[in-house]
């Protein structure tokens, strides 16, 4: 799959686009990524949110294994918080 394909804000990081791709269901192609400078922890670390079709890789390193995957349907609430030069992506899922 190539990755000019894939609509991003960067260019994609490579061990982060394959780690993604891994977690996710076998066929699901990645329609859009966003490429983050920021770990879960606040700080400086490439991060990585891979969409597709019906779910959502994140990919950072303070996560189990590097990357966690649910399906479109889990989140009780998303919403994004602007920060000054930045933005953080927050997901409740229904089952915490």
């Amino acid at each position: 799959m190539e990755t000019q394909t894939i609509l991003s804000n960067k260019p994609l990081p490579e061990p982060e686009l394959e780690k993604a791709r891994a977690a996710l269901p076998d066929g699901e192609e990645i329609i859009f990524a966003v490429v983050g400078d920021l770990n879960l922890k606040g700080r400086y670390a490439v991060s990585l949110l891979a969409v597709t079709a019906n779910h959502i890789a994140a990919v950072d390193e303070c996560y189990e294994n590097g990357v966690f995957v649910f399906e479109h349907s889990l989140p009780e609430e998303i919403k994004v918080k602007r920060m000054y030069g930045n933005a953080l992506f927050i997901v409740h899922l229904q089952n915490g």
